[in-house]
């Protein structure tokens, strides 16, 4: 192929060089035009490799504020209801307590109850035996 392009450039015309010339240009500019694309590429595989690891970085960082938060709010929650527990235990030792004191409460008033009933009954007895005490004395003065 050497041999024909030598032998066109000694016996052709200059329009014939011209055309060797450009096809030859040409073929050099889509060689360096192929270079700078491939480095172009390597570069941007390059970048896009970086960004994918300050990507997983970020967002190994965002799952770490994430966990965090997360440990956070769930201290958070346990503690609200350990104390919610706590509450209603109180208030259950607090309505037993309560419920004891009125037990005893109604106990003592029934208590007191008869007691009172016992009382009424006493004075009764001992209003009718001093009403009878003082008919008898009524009787002996009116005898004597």
């Amino acid at each position: 192929m050497i041999d024909q392009v030598i032998a066109l450039l000694t016996s052709g015309s200059p329009m014939v060089a011209f055309a060797i010339y450009l096809i030859w240009s040409n073929s050099r500019s889509e060689k360096r035009l192929d270079d700078v694309n491939n480095k172009f590429m390597e570069r941007v595989d390059k970048m896009v490799s970086e960004n994918k690891t300050e990507i997983e970085a970020l967002r190994d960082r965002y799952e770490g504020r994430e966990d965090e938060q997360r440990s956070r709010w769930q201290a958070v929650v346990s503690q609200v209801q350990q104390d919610r527990d706590a509450m209603e235990r109180d208030l259950l030792r607090s309505t037993q307590q309560t419920r004891e004191t009125v037990d005893k409460l109604a106990t003592a008033i029934e208590q007191f109850g008869q007691t009172v009933t016992t009382i009424n009954q006493s004075l009764a007895l001992l209003t009718e035996r001093i009403s009878t005490t003082d008919n008898k004395i009524d009787r002996l003065i009116d005898r004597g």
